[in-house]
């Protein structure tokens, strides 16, 4: 990007560009080329040609409004210096502290500075070791994945919880009207329920995009339950179903009842590679797919005019979804996991959002 000048440097090139052009029998041509040696560019010359011609002199414009005044140039250097120590700072509170209008400051902010606003990302909060944790575990999975020249399966499963009234998902609603009384209430309102019903759904899905039957369940998950209605009845068959004869490495989250003992001791029994729980990387939402699964899942349930009326209702609708977006998604929220885990296992958890 070519540098800016000031008005001063803008009107002595522009004097220098009129005398030679005097000089040398007012020749266009031979000034442009003249000047353009320098680096200047070509139209720039011209211009100042053109007002030679029109005014008698090459002199530039003016800048509209007043100049800078020096109480000004101060407080650029102070609005500069205290970005940079804290960019979190608020309008209100930095214009305050420097005894500045908040009018002045945003201009001076945004015009002089040439600073811009950007929304903060929201990312998982990790506490203590959780990202040195997180980045050597998401490091390993991609080890044992790609390792050994053999091409390993990867299997993820997940429970999620999922209000029974589609409406009462928290999505937001909109209703168009001329003036904002002018619907009835039924459009105008969002009915909210303090505690409205909702359904435990576990469900595995693996690298190629498919998905198992899913558990749906009233209650909580307990070791026993995970064990032997999602594991036995739900995991098992879908193995042998899909990967009877490949290698498999199965990746849960650190959920207590995923790492009992009767649960662990099954995995080996059955000879299903698992993640161990020192190796099982915490909070990283943006590294398991299935997380996507579930918020397009669960945008498509409410988007439904009517909701489940039961237990029963409920399961086949999330079951006949399910299996549609895994045949229409499932495949393309699974491709990028290796890129995902090796990226956060060179770069740290926060790689991904950057």
């Amino acid at each position: 990007m070519p540098k800016l000048l000031t008005k001063q440097e803008r009107d002595c090139l522009g004097k220098r560009i009129a005398k030679f052009y005097v000089l040398n029998g007012r020749d266009q041509t031979k000034t442009c080329k003249h000047f353009m040696e320098e680096g200047i560019c070509r139209n720039t010359i011209k211009r100042a040609i053109t007002r030679l011609k029109l005014f008698g002199n090459a002199k530039t414009k003016s800048p509209r409004g007043r100049p800078v005044s020096l109480k000004n140039q101060k407080s650029i250097v102070k609005i500069n210096n205290a970005i940079k120590r804290n960019p979190n700072v608020s309008v209100r509170k930095c214009s305050a502290k420097l005894k500045l209008p908040k009018s002045s400051y945003h201009w001076l902010l945004t015009n002089k500075l040439g600073f811009k606003a950007y929304k903060k990302q929201t990312v998982p909060k990790y506490v203590c070791n959780q990202k040195t944790r997180a980045k050597q575990g998401c490091r390993k999975i991609y080890e044992k994945l790609c390792g050994n020249g053999s091409e390993t399966v990867l299997i993820i499963d997940d429970e999620t919880y999922v209000i029974q009234d589609s409406s009462q998902s928290p999505t937001q609603k909109y209703y168009y009207a001329k003036t904002k009384g002018d619907v009835s209430d039924e459009f105008r309102f969002k009915g909210k329920q303090k505690f409205p019903t909702k359904y435990l759904v576990w469900q595995a899905i693996d690298s190629n995009g498919n998905t198992s039957d899913p558990f749906i369940s009233e209650g909580t998950m307990n070791s026993e339950i995970y064990l032997n209605e999602c594991l036995k009845k739900k995991l098992l068959p879908f193995i042998k179903k899909y990967h009877a004869n490949r290698k498999i490495l199965f990746w849960s989250d650190l959920s207590t009842s995923h790492y009992a003992n009767i649960v662990l001791e099954w995995l080996n029994n059955e000879k299903i590679e698992y993640v161990e729980k020192k190796d099982n990387p915490p909070n990283v939402p943006q590294a398991r797919p299935i997380e996507h699964f579930w918020a397009l899942c669960k945008q498509e349930y409410a988007q439904r005019k009517n909701g489940a009326k039961n237990l029963r209702s409920f399961a086949m609708i999330w079951k006949k979804i399910a299996l549609k977006l895994s045949n229409d998604h499932g495949k393309t929220i699974m491709a990028s996991v290796k890129q995902k885990l090796r990226s956060i296992g060179r770069d740290g958890v926060l790689s991904l959002f950057k």
